[in-house]
């Protein structure tokens, strides 16, 4: 009779980790090509960004292929904690105006984003949803 692996040696990955990891990889390669089409004084900064997101998007690719991604060593060796099911429970119990909220609020960044740039809308959002959604005094 054969051995049986053990099942805290199984790898098993998240199909939707290497999707996204792929997806990410593909869109990060498609910038370094399209970047260095661009002259020598306009291409470095967006190869930086984009090289840099390549490698990690790939790093992230193969741990999710192998099983390792988001489990520390002690887990991976089933000595450590098991890993948490908060994220998982948070997107299964979550009702539709958590949804509607979160999804406006990321709506609106974009948009004011689009209208007033970055910096004046990430200040505003940054204190509007620490009053709003935070609930914070100050």
């Amino acid at each position: 009779m054969a051995p049986t692996a053990a099942p805290s040696a199984v790898r098993r990955f998240d199909p939707v980790e290497v999707a996204m990891s792929a997806v990410l990889l593909a869109v990060f390669a498609l910038a370094v090509l399209l970047a260095a089409q661009w002259s020598f004084r306009a291409a470095p900064i967006p190869l930086l960004a984009a090289g840099t997101g390549a490698v990690l998007s790939s790093l992230h690719l193969v741990r999710s292929l192998t099983g390792r991604a988001g489990r520390s060593r002690a887990q991976r060796s089933g000595e450590g904690p098991p890993p948490s099911d908060e994220v998982t429970r948070v997107f299964a119990t979550a009702g539709r105006r958590s949804w509607t909220v979160a999804l406006a609020w990321v709506v609106g960044f974009l948009a004011g984003t689009y209208v007033i740039g970055l910096v004046v809308t990430g200040a505003v959002f940054a204190l509007a949803h620490l009053r709003v959604q935070a609930r914070a005094s100050w």
